[in-house]
């Protein structure tokens, strides 16, 4: 596991990454907005921003959420 940040709302937030080998998935969570999810590692990253962003919606605005989520996928590109 590893952890990133984020930027929600002018804060930033902290993001934590877990690569699940055995399941194949990763496991994305934000805690100070009580938000995670686990999708399948095998989806491009376009695919990832899309997922994120598809259930981060509800949470906030399209801009924010599309923002937070390729924060989150460049941290899994990078890490």
């Amino acid at each position: 596991m590893f952890q990133t940040t984020s930027s929600i709302e002018g804060q930033n937030m902290p993001v934590f990454i877990h690569e699940s080998e055995s399941r194949g998935t990763f496991i994305i969570s934000l805690p100070d907005i009580h938000f995670s999810i686990e999708y399948p590692q095998s989806l491009t990253s376009e695919e990832q921003i899309e997922t994120l962003v598809l259930h981060l919606f509800s949470m906030m605005d399209e801009n924010q959420a599309e923002a937070v989520a390729r924060d989150i996928v460049h941290a899994i590109l990078r890490k």
